[in-house]
């Protein structure tokens, strides 16, 4: 917001300077101005010192004032383009670089730790063995899941991506839930590897077809569940073709009343109250518009 602010005084400092009568004058305020408002401005925009250097430049010797303000404001609302609207530009997908690594990285260990309640807790026999096995599979799974989603990842895509190994461990929980008291160790190895590669392959999938799901949300939870859920009638104590199609009937079932009644709620919605913000909400921050404070209050940290 503050940025935004500046932003705003910097086109109505620019547009006064035609007004001046003094050349030498301009220049001072000129020089001014970019000390005060720009530099801060320098690491959120690309170029953009140069580009309004250049457009400073010839606006003075031309000396027109409605040039200037027209320059500036393209300038920064393309820089706002290209920096916040475009998920997908010239028909590639733009990574959004996450806010805080450790801070995910941490969530997703307390959701792992958290899952441990979930299915351990739906043992509901509360049998002593059976719910260490299943606190077992869970983690062991989970574990292979990470591993080899970063193998896969590096082999794939030439770096080691932590998000990646994050999202593995995901899967790897994800896919061993359906039939965590039913799997051997082994068979929970074998699940959390096939759920790691999954990881890798749908989330590049999903970019492809140009779905925005800047977390891989739909790779985790939809992809490795499929996974799971079918892996009941592949592993473990129920494996077997007449479990495996039981387990493909629960799929296409779920499948089916899913979408049907989600299209009808969300383009209820559509039509009714709209399910997007505007361009200025999108741009500024949900947490500004909706609860009146910044969720990231660290990025002012270096304002002045």
């Amino acid at each position: 917001n503050r940025q935004v602010d500046d932003i705003h005084h910097l086109v109505d400092e620019f547009s006064s300077f035609a007004r001046m009568p003094s050349p030498k004058l301009k220049i001072i305020n000129v020089t001014k101005v970019i000390n005060e408002y720009l530099t801060p401005l320098v690491a959120s925009f690309d170029n953009l010192a140069i580009k309004l250097d250049n457009i400073i430049e010839s606006a003075l010797i031309m000396g027109d004032e409605k040039q200037i303000r027209q320059s500036i404001s393209n300038l920064i609302k393309n820089s706002y383009e290209n920096i916040s609207m475009n998920k997908i530009k010239d028909g590639k997908v733009q990574a959004i670089p996450g806010h805080n690594i450790p801070l995910a990285t941490a969530g997703v260990l307390i959701l792992w730790l958290g899952w441990f309640g979930f299915n351990g807790g739906s043992v509901l026999s509360a049998d002593p063995e059976l719910t260490s096995l299943t606190l077992v599979t869970t983690s062991i799974a989970a574990a292979a899941g990470g591993v080899f989603a970063a193998i896969v990842s590096t082999m794939v895509f030439k770096n080691l991506d932590l998000t990646m190994f994050l999202n593995g461990i995901l899967g790897g929980l994800v896919g061993i839930t359906a039939g965590a008291d039913q799997m051997s160790p082994t068979d929970a190895i074998l699940i959390g590897i096939v759920a790691g590669a999954i990881i890798v392959v749908a989330v590049s999938l999903i970019d492809r077809l140009k779905l925005d799901d800047p977390v891989g949300a739909i790779a985790v939870h939809l992809v490795c569940g499929v996974w799971g859920t079918l892996a009941v009638g592949v592993f473990g104590n129920l494996a077997s073709k007449a479990q495996f199609m039981s387990q493909l009937t629960g799929v296409v079932s779920y499948a089916a009343i899913c979408i049907i009644s989600s299209f009808a709620i969300i383009y209820s919605l559509k039509k009714v109250v709209g399910i997007r913000v505007s361009e200025r909400e999108e741009l500024e921050g949900l947490d500004a518009h909706e609860h009146g404070m910044d969720a990231y209050p660290d990025f002012r940290l270096n304002e002045h």
